[in-house]
Order: C-alpha cells, then sequence, then structure tokens
C-alpha cells in the first residue's frame, strides 16, 4: 500500500488515498504534507461480507441497577382509639424511615443506619441491621438509639440490597437532603419536603434523576 497498490484479499479491500490541494506552482516541488493527506480505506472482501450475511445476531439487556431511595423519617404515636398521630423523633422510641430498596442487607460492616450529628459531625451513631425490628424494602422500623440526642442529624443508610432481591458487591449509599430534628429542634415538615439524594453507586450511584421518588 505505501507503494501505491492495492491489496485485495478474500477478507479485506484496502486502497491507498490521498486528498488535498496542489497548486499548479508546487508542482515543481516536494508535496507539503500539511496540504495533502494520505490515508487508506478499508473495506470488506467478499469472504467476509458473505460470512457477515449469515451470522446470528443475539440481544443481550440487562435491567439497569436502581439504588436505595430514602424518602423521610417518621415518627407516630398510636392512641388507645387506633388513631395515630406524628410526633417529634426521640431516643428511645420507635422511628421509621420509609424509601425504596432500602431494606438492610449484606455482609459489609458498613450496612446500616448512620445518624451524623449537625452541630458535631465527629459525633456518629450507628445502628447495625440487627437492631432494625422491621427491616422492608420499603421501611426501616427501630428504636433511635440514646446517642441521638436533641438537635439536627443527618441520616445515612447504607445497604447491599438491590432491586429484585439480589445483594450487589459494592455497598450502597443513600443519605436525606435535609437533616433530620429530634426532640425540641423538631418541626413540622412542609408537604413535599425529606426528599434526598443518593450515591450509588454507585448508586453511586446518582443523576438524570437515577431515582425517582416511589
Amino acid at each position: 500500500m505505501a507503494s501505491s497498490y492495492i491489496v485485495s484479499t478474500p477478507t479485506a479491500l484496502m486502497r491507498p488515498c490521498a486528498s488535498g490541494t496542489v497548486l499548479k506552482n508546487d508542482l515543481s516541488q516536494a508535496i507539503d504534507r500539511k496540504k495533502v493527506k494520505v490515508y487508506a480505506t478499508l473495506s470488506m472482501g467478499p469472504l467476509l461480507r458473505t460470512e457477515m450475511e449469515g451470522c446470528r445476531v443475539e440481544l443481550f439487556t440487562q435491567p439497569a441497577v436502581v439504588g436505595p431511595l430514602l424518602n423521610g423519617a417518621v415518627a407516630q404515636t398510636r392512641a388507645a382509639d387506633g388513631t395515630v398521630s406524628t410526633r417529634a423523633p426521640q431516643a428511645g422510641k420507635n422511628i421509621r424511615l420509609t424509601g425504596r430498596n432500602i431494606k438492610l442487607a449484606g455482609a459489609d460492616a458498613s450496612v446500616g443506619v448512620t445518624f451524623t450529628s449537625v452541630e458535631t459531625p465527629s459525633k456518629k451513631v450507628f445502628v447495625p441491621l440487627e437492631d432494625v425490628t422491621v427491616n422492608e424494602p420499603k421501611q426501616l422500623i427501630f428504636v433511635l438509639p440514646a446517642g441521638v440526642t436533641d438537635g439536627l442529624w443527618r441520616v445515612k443508610i447504607c445497604t447491599q440490597y438491590g432491586s429484585g432481591g439480589h445483594n450487589v458487591v459494592k455497598p450502597r449509599v443513600y443519605e436525606l437532603d435535609e437533616p433530620m430534628g429530634v426532640g425540641s429542634a423538631y418541626q413540622v415538615p412542609d408537604s413535599g419536603s425529606g426528599s434526598g439524594s443518593g450515591n450509588g453507586g454507585s448508586g453511586e450511584d446518582g443523576d438524570q434523576n437515577e431515582y425517582p421518588l416511589g
């Protein structure tokens, strides 16, 4: 090909080519390679064309990985008459986290719920899987640890639970966008609050919105 020959084989046809602009006064000089581009084209030969026409095409589809979605934290009190009212989260009482695919699963040591103090970020309280009394894909219910005192806390879950009930290798993390108020710091949330952002993770995670509110 470098000698301007066309190379033809049963599998491929290779042609040397050149393109550019050469003026009359350039003909008596060496060709300026900045003005003339030399390249080769490659096309299928008769054998390869025949084989490709007879090949079988198989489609492989894989469902997209859907990470956990943490909607919010709810503390409720049930009266003797069966009515339920929302109250401020308090240490020593049940709290309920709602979302999608938030079931705690997996053997990784990070699997669980982590509360981080907004005022003192170094103060963290971890709730392991075994301390969660209700562990379902759409809700987690457990007793709020005594270490989660009055104030604002960031809530983060970590799980290896995946859509379809199959565990994933890499733990997925999800954190509420807004801190949770405990005790005297609790404020009645406005409608539409309590959304979060995921990591997926990767997850992690995640944009576009890969984790629509359910």
